[in-house]
């Protein structure tokens, strides 16, 4: 009897969620931008823009380690480490784009136009992107905005913003300006644009660790700087130039698989001195931001006298 009672219960849950579920159910489609990430629990959430910058470096130091660990133990080389940003001109960010409604039979373009009052970047020099080739394939619920982020020089000195737009057009309708930004029943959303995307862009620097102890001195104990001294984001990209450093070299300092070592800044000091100052004596000095002479520290100064 048990069993008896239970069935009809069991049968009507289907119903139930389907009447929940297809809620839907208009001829005309809609869409919005569908972007999200997941969080270190795995839990899903949506977003209404990302920040990307070419001075931004991701190094596996776990694996890292346990190859130096193996290389301790073992003597078992290291990987050579290559995560330069030297040679990386462009990013591609691709922005999903979902619909709602029944799905057709030939594709449709999305209409997505750039929001000129949100936006700061250049077309052409800080961003490409192929606003028609936004399309819903045939049998499709979803499509893809290729936004290509492109190195333009001024990145080092400001962020810039690319924003997007969905606006209607003869296939979607635009039903919601905002969504929340997770489905989870469990956590309360926050609001976020489902038919604007924004894409912020820079290439800002941040002083590495080993230059920190070992070029920039501690003024306050009274020791100043040394080798290359005080850090800047310009004398930075010099000096990695000049040198053939990366971004990885400084990240991994001292352990075999990097360049850099504290027994080469002597070394290297005299290599970038000797660069500036033929610059300087050529009439061409290197300068930093504010538009003072790039300069190095302890006994690798650069002669600027020809100058004051």
């Amino acid at each position: 009897m048990k069993h008896t009672r239970l069935l009809p219960l069991v049968l009507l849950l289907p119903v139930a969620c389907a009447e929940e579920v297809n809620r839907f159910d208009r001829e005309e489609a809609g869409v919005y931008f569908s972007s999200g990430n997941r969080d270190s629990g795995g839990r899903e959430y949506y977003q209404d823009s990302l920040s990307l910058s070419f001075g931004t470096l991701d190094v596996d130091m776990e694996a890292i380690y346990e190859e130096y660990f193996d290389f301790l133990d073992y003597g078992t080389p290291m990987t050579p480490l290559d995560h330069s940003m030297q040679n990386v001109t462009e990013h591609l960010v691709r922005v999903p784009v979902a619909t709602l409604g029944h799905v057709k039979d030939y594709p449709r373009p999305v209409r997505v136009v750039i929001d000129e009052q949100r936006t700061t970047a250049t077309r052409g020099t800080h961003y490409e992107v192929d606003l028609s080739g936004v399309i819903v394939p045939a049998g499709g619920s979803a499509a893809t905005l290729d936004v290509h982020v492109l190195r333009a020089p001024d990145l080092k000195e400001r962020e810039v913003t690319i924003a997007f737009k969905i606006e209607e057009n003869e296939h979607f309708k635009i039903y919601f300006e905002t969504r929340e930004n997770t489905n989870l029943y469990t956590v309360r959303g926050t609001p976020v644009d489902a038919t604007r995307f924004i894409i912020a862009a820079n290439e800002f620097y941040t002083e590495p660790l080993y230059w920190n102890v070992f070029c920039a001195g501690m003024p306050e104990y009274g020791v100043p700087p040394d080798y290359f001294g005080t850090w800047t984001a310009r004398k930075y990209a010099f000096v990695n130039s000049t040198l053939g450093w990366s971004d990885a070299d400084w990240v991994t300092c001292m352990l075999p698989v990097s360049k850099i070592a504290m027994g080469r800044f002597g070394y290297a000091s005299t290599i970038v001195q000797k660069k500036l100052q033929a610059l300087a004596d050529a009439g061409t000095p290197e300068r930093e931001a504010d538009g003072s002479f790039m300069q190095l520290a302890g006994a690798y100064l650069v002669d600027y006298s020809a100058y004051e």
